[in-house]
This record gives structure tokens, sequence and C-alpha cells, in this order.
């Protein structure tokens, strides 16, 4: 289960991005990490999380080891396609220049369906029912998570290496 810790006395004096300690509140002015290799928004608690762990996650659904070139290649598909929408939505970037106002109105990206399970102002706010939205929030944005790493491991990897096998055809 994932908990909020308690806010400390001082925070301008406690470190809250730690892999030792899984702390990954990216909350504070100071905080500009990126995830590199070409990307350069800045990260969400779900994108650190997936910075330090998503290939040891990969990984694993591969079967594999986390430094094998083929999960250094997800992972940076599975950033790029996913996680970095996740990021950008988290720290407010929108995904046009300016302030030109949108032709639609898009509210079916995973960010706005999580958000949409929360009890609305005249329902329950008890613990329980929070807690209760808080796990179909857990399970909706790890099912889609999950499905993402899959079409990347078992579609688009396999015809990856065909194309790089075809490449020197003809």
């Amino acid at each position: 289960m994932l908990v909020t810790p308690p806010q400390p006395q001082n925070p301008s004096t406690t470190h809250h991005v730690s892999t030792a300690t899984l702390r990954f509140d990216h909350h504070q002015r100071e905080f500009a990490d990126v995830f590199g290799h070409g990307f350069s928004t800045r990260l969400s608690s779900a994108g650190l999380v997936y910075k330090h762990f998503g290939k040891d996650i990969i990984a694993n659904i591969m079967q594999s080891k986390p430094d094998a070139p083929e999960v250094h290649l997800i992972w940076l598909a599975v950033y790029k396609n996913f996680m970095e929408a996740v990021d950008a939505i988290d720290n407010g970037i929108n995904q046009w220049e300016g302030d030109a106002k949108p032709k639609y109105i898009n509210n079916t990206h995973l960010s706005a369906r999580v958000g949409g399970l929360n009890p609305a102002w005249n329902q329950d706010q008890s613990d329980a029912a929070r807690m209760e939205a808080f796990t179909k929030a857990m399970a909706l944005t790890g099912a889609e998570f999950l499905e993402s790493v899959g079409f990347f491991v078992n579609c688009w990897l396999p015809a990856r290496q065909y194309v790089e096998v075809c490449g020197g055809c003809g």
C-alpha cells in the first residue's frame, strides 16, 4: 500500500526524493529532475519511481536482466509513449505551446479517469471511501501500465527485430 508520509515541521530541510528510503515527493520548488535520454519533462512521483525501478519491473515481466539491451529499449519506449504524459499532466504542462485554447476537451486520459474515481463533493468522504477510490485507481493505473509494457514487449519489439533484419534486404 502507498502511504503519504506526515509532513515535517520544516519541509525546506527535508529530503523528499530518495530511492534508499522510497520517498518520491516531487512537489518542491527546487526539484527539477527529468528522465534524461533526450526527454526534458519534469518528473512526477510516478516518473521518479519509473526512472529508478522501471527497468527492474520490465525485466521481471520479460524474464530478463535489467541491463539487457531489449529491456532498455522497452524502458525508453514506455516512458515516451506512456509515462511522459503522466509526468507532464501531473506537472501542469500543456501538450501545445502558448495560450491557445484547445479545439476540444480531453477527459479520457489516464489522469482524468483516476481523478474521476475520487468521491464527488456530495458523496461519502470517509477514509474508507477514499481508500476504496485509491484502490480502484491503483488497479486502473497498474492495468494500463502493464498493457503498455505488454504492447512494447509482445508487439513492438518483435516487429522492430523484423525491421532490423529486413533493413539489410534488397
